[in-house]
């Protein structure tokens, strides 16, 4: 991978990537789930990867691709249970991102699913997400201090991050309406 590469990836993490060897710097990319994303562009500059980044290349798309997978299959069925019960939903964050902005979704990794949905409608909500077979904590759908509730999927092993507000400010959190989000959605 070229060093020019690497710098241009590293400035919005702040680090001297020249004084890193190339294993520090492979780590401190994966460390901040930019190593695909990294690796996808040297090897659309041109740049020889040799058997090791290569055979990592292609390891993590694997990966990235079987996750993408199961959130999708995960997605499936808990967007169904939402229109179901009539409850609009926002993908958010990573997930969003990966299908907005990446070259390939598989090129995001994440370690959950955000989603976003009128605070009014948070226990229906929670209603959907045990329809589609999610385990909530068992709390955190009532707790209005985080604005957010955690499920998991026992069939993908996957995780949903619910949110009904989009801080848990108070002075940012009421600053988004969700239908004019929902509205301008994508």
């Amino acid at each position: 991978m070229t060093a020019a590469l690497l710098e241009v990836l590293a400035l919005p993490l702040g680090i001297e990537w020249q004084a890193l060897t190339l294993s520090q710097q492979l780590e401190r990319l994966r460390r901040h789930r930019l190593l695909p994303i990294a690796l996808h562009h040297a090897r659309a500059a041109g740049a020889e990867l040799g058997a090791v980044l290569e055979g990592m290349w292609e390891s993590l798309v694997a990966h990235g691709r079987r996750q993408l997978a199961a959130d999708a299959s995960m997605l499936a069925r808990v967007f169904a249970a939402l229109t179901r019960r009539d409850c609009p939903v926002l993908l958010l964050k990573g997930a969003a991102l990966g299908r907005w902005l990446y070259p390939a979704p598989e090129l995001r990794l994440s370690s959950d699913v955000d989603i976003l949905v009128p605070p009014r409608r948070r226990l229906d909500t929670h209603a959907a997400m045990l329809d589609a077979g999610l385990a909530g904590d068992g709390f955190s759908q009532h707790d209005l201090a985080s604005n957010q509730a955690s499920y998991t999927d026992p069939v993908t092993a996957g995780h949903i991050d619910l949110h009904w507000a989009m801080s848990v400010v108070p002075e940012l959190a009421c600053r988004f309406e969700f239908a004019q989000l929902h509205a301008r959605s994508q």
